[in-house]
């Protein structure tokens, strides 16, 4: 049997990390580009990468989902900044794996009442800064995408977890 890949994409707070975690109780890989970052940013003052550095976390996000392919179905925490982070991300995937594209959305309303119960505090300031921002608008970076939206509007991680099951076959 073929594994498959799922991208969740979205705006900070959408779920994303929620949603690849309640996949990965289903059997699923999990890989987050947030964990490669903090891992290679430990010892810095913030999270952000420096220009080669994007590259050399898309070149390990792909390694790294590449390795778990070999055993299961992989869940992808995160969004691409353009169209190179894409092409990055996919050098090590083979180009006959089914990859997924699931992009999160929310109203802000729901974003920052979310955000106002999540235990990390940077979690409301990021959904400030970050929503509406354009990679929230996924059409404008992207090829040609199978890309499907899903509302996360009155939907648990579960929920939205079933939704994506039955689309990934």
């Amino acid at each position: 049997m073929e594994n498959h890949i799922v991208v969740l994409m979205g705006t900070s707070g959408v779920g994303k990390s929620s949603v690849a975690r309640s996949l990965e109780d289903n059997g699923y890989s999990r890989v987050s580009l947030d964990d490669i970052i903090h891992r290679m940013r430990e010892g810095c003052d913030n999270d952000s990468l420096k220009g080669h550095e994007v590259n050399q976390a898309y070149l390990e996000l792909s390694k790294q989902v590449a390795q778990a392919l070999e055993s299961s179905n992989v869940v992808v925490d995160e969004w691409f900044y353009n169209e190179g982070t894409l092409d990055v991300f996919l050098t090590d995937i083979d180009p006959h794996t089914p990859v997924h594209y699931f992009h999160l959305t929310g109203d802000l309303d729901t974003l920052l009442e979310r955000a106002r119960s999540d235990p990390n505090p940077k979690r409301l300031g990021k959904v400030e800064k970050h929503y509406g921002m354009t990679y929230d608008k996924p059409g404008r970076y992207y090829r040609e995408l199978p890309l499907r939206t899903i509302d996360i509007a009155g939907k648990s991680p579960h929920d939205i977890k079933a939704l994506i099951t039955k689309q990934v076959r």
